[in-house]
């Protein structure tokens, strides 16, 4: 960058939201996926931070969480919130993959206005690292999904959108649209992950990782597992096909975060 550029003009070139052409994408712009092969396929080898990023599923649990565990145990201080999962999320599922279910924020809409709202304010609030909602109504329009993008930035989240996969072909201002489809027969079976859209980079790289397994937590969780290679639980309630019917729940100030 030129030293001898106004400093208004330097601090709007390190936004997250500007690209430049033939410049070296910071890894302060990006939060690693914990796999290797998908990093090295993205422009910012990893998750964009202060931007949406849309996982299209061929099915409902559809290998999401296991693209999502390593990002969700990097989150240390601030909140993770679940937004319209699909069922229950199960505990002592996630405390053995060493994430604090103490952080964990459920949000539950009955309404699509609803769901955007509870997006953008947990996005907003600067109280959340992950904002993870599933999308189970109409397809968000460009406007809402630019305004849930401006959140992210403003709260330097990160925000997924999981959407069903017959959306792919309709355009979209996510900054990175990834197509997940698991692999039946495969042994161990695969989780094969298409790239529709990347700003910045490339797009239709395809590649595949573990499903079921995974990294085993090294800290955080006393009684979890030591590191290496371990079949991931199943983060769903068992007993429980989707998830209760309850109102919305008010997003935390930024100062009652955990860790704060």
């Amino acid at each position: 960058m030129n030293e001898t550029l106004p400093d208004p003009i330097a601090r709007l070139l390190q936004h997250p939201l500007v690209w430049q052409g033939r410049h070296t994408p910071s890894h302060q712009h990006s939060r690693s996926t914990g796999h290797p092969a998908l990093d090295d396929a993205l422009h910012l080898h990893g998750w964009p931070l202060g931007a949406s990023s849309e996982l299209l599923l061929t099915h409902p649990c559809g290998g999401e969480l296991s693209l999502l565990w390593p990002l969700l145990q990097q989150c240390h201080e601030r909140w993770i919130c679940l937004i319209d999962p699909p069922q229950l999320p199960f505990a002592p599922a996630w405390e053995r993959l060493g994430i604090n279910t103490r952080q964990l924020l459920l949000v539950h809409s009955r309404s699509q206005q609803e769901q955007l709202w509870s997006s953008r304010q947990a996005l907003l609030s600067g109280a959340c690292e992950v904002v993870i909602s599933w999308n189970r109504y109409r397809q968000i329009r460009n406007r809402e999904q630019r305004q849930l993008q401006q959140a992210a930035a403003d709260g330097r989240s990160i925000h997924v959108q999981v959407s069903p996969q017959q959306y792919r072909y309709n355009p979209s201002p996510c900054a990175l649209r990834l197509l997940l489809q698991p692999l039946p027969g495969s042994e161990p079976q695969q989780l094969q992950i298409t790239v529709l859209k990347q700003r910045g980079g490339w797009s239709g790289q395809t590649l595949q990782i573990p499903l079921h397994h995974g990294q085993r937590p090294s800290h955080r969780i006393a009684s979890a597992p030591r590191s290496g290679p371990f079949a991931l639980p199943n983060p769903w309630h068992p007993g429980q096909a989707t998830y209760p019917a309850a109102p919305n729940v008010a997003i935390p100030p930024s100062s009652s975060a955990p860790g704060h």
